[in-house]
């Protein structure tokens, strides 16, 4: 198929520097991820995806205080397992075995996705502040965003 060496070697290059572009983008998951969820915007609740180092996941909702409530409290919303992968020349992120206390998370992560508790989700963008990721559904394409929580 490719007779000429230069042509094959310059595909390798490629192929060699995406996927170390995905192991670069796969080191910057972990930590807290606050969502910008513009989904309900009747919903002023904070939420932050943990990625733990130990491939658990933990999301948070933080309700926005009120007058009758300055210092709500936060309260887990659900857990599960992730791990890293690339597929080709795309990061990836695959949840599972996750287990909500509400229909909030459900609808975060696309219940169409999480009809088994899990989905996989590619890593569209990452860098040391924004994270997005999108993953496809039965009705079309999901995506989630988010900014570093420091």
């Amino acid at each position: 198929m490719f007779r000429n060496p230069l042509l094959k070697l310059s595909l390798l290059a490629v192929i060699a520097m995406g996927m170390g572009s995905c192991a670069e983008e796969i080191s910057q998951l972990g930590g807290a991820w606050r969502l910008f969820y513009i989904n309900h915007l009747d919903d002023p609740n904070i939420y932050i995806w943990d990625f733990a180092d130990n491939g658990e996941l933990i999301i948070t909702s933080y309700p926005l205080p009120t007058d009758s409530n300055p210092n709500p409290t936060p309260g887990i919303l659900g857990t599960g397992k992730y791990e890293t992968t690339t597929e080709f020349l795309d990061a990836v992120v695959i949840i599972s075995e996750v287990v909500t206390t509400s229909s909030h998370l459900h609808t975060q992560m696309s219940s169409c996705c999480m009809g088994d508790n899990s989905a996989s989700w590619t890593i569209l963008n990452i860098d040391s502040e924004t994270l997005r990721i999108g993953t496809a559904d039965a009705g079309g394409y999901v995506m989630r965003e988010f900014t570093r929580e420091r």
